[in-house]
């Protein structure tokens, strides 16, 4: 048995070895950003620990944390030993589902340089950083009525109202210093992942099982994927990749991505050769880019 699994690694041996060396490239990423999550959100003042967190690399040195809390009626955040404080509490009890989002940027060595705080968020999608800007994506369930009352604070300053956006996503803009820039609500649809290049930002879009189309930047119509029979039906979700300009607000490209079917960006990012690479699944017979 010895002698025949040496002659599988033998006559296996390039096979044997890609897998090791990705082994080796993925296990120290893996454990170190999880490790380090696991660290800086270990002293959480709330009972319930933070659902999600996104560490990235940020081009410019150091990293980019990303932090949600169910809990919106609490003191804020505690990172190491700060405090990285909230600026509205809800202590309504009819008011559920909103959470405060943590944005903070780190040093090389994990230390907390400059933060910024959602209150009254709801469910983030995703947080890129580029050389420039930092964009944060996140969409307005529908959910209860009552919500409108307490609009989204950004920083404690800035508010974005929940009436007339909900179902929608919206996308918050920073500089690399965490200040606010600007929000913009880029289509009818709901927002998913999104990465930037400069001034280009890339955005998921997404057409929900039934709706017959979105309206993107309030100028483009982009229809769903349509069942052939009957008419009324449509496709289930179908996800529209755009191409925005930060600097005028308007729309370079958009692509459609898939047939019938179910559709979703699992991860995207922007390559060294400043190429937009994409990860997602598909459960369509015929699948199609364009």
């Amino acid at each position: 048995l010895i002698k025949n699994f040496i002659f599988e690694c033998m006559t296996r041996k390039p096979i044997l070895i890609l897998f090791l060396y990705c082994l080796i490239l993925a296990s120290p990423f893996a454990t170190k950003g999880q490790t380090i999550v696991e660290q800086k959100v270990g002293k959480d003042i709330s009972s319930n620990f933070p659902h999600y967190e996104w560490l990235h690399k940020d081009p410019q040195g150091g990293f980019i944390l990303s932090i949600g809390k169910e809990e919106t009626n609490s003191l804020g955040f505690y990172l190491d030993e700060e405090l990285i404080p909230t600026h509205h509490h809800v202590d309504d009890d009819d008011v559920q589902f909103m959470e405060d989002l943590f944005i903070c940027k780190l040093d090389d060595n994990f230390s907390l340089q400059k933060s910024f705080v959602i209150d009254n968020a709801e469910v983030g999608r995703d947080v890129y950083c580029g050389q420039d800007y930092v964009l944060y994506s996140m969409s307005i369930a529908e959910t209860q009525a009552n919500r409108d009352s307490f609009p989204i604070l950004l920083n404690g300053i800035d508010t974005i109202s929940r009436e007339d956006h909900v179902g929608t996503g919206v996308v918050v803009v920073l500089n690399k210093d965490l200040q606010l820039m600007k929000y913009f609500f880029p289509s009818t649809g709901e927002l998913g992942q999104v990465a930037v290049d400069g001034q280009m930002a890339y955005l998921e879009l997404r057409i929900p099982d039934g709706d017959p189309y979105i309206i993107v930047n309030a100028t483009d119509t982009v229809f769903n994927q349509r069942y052939s029979l009957p008419p009324y039906s449509y496709g289930l979700q179908t996800v529209v990749l755009c191409k925005y300009n930060l600097l005028t607000n308007q729309i370079e490209w958009l692509l459609r991505i898939g047939n019938v079917g179910f559709e979703e960006l699992i991860e995207m990012h922007v390559d060294e050769e400043h190429n937009l690479v994409i990860l997602g699944s598909t459960n369509s017979t015929y699948f199609f880019f364009h």
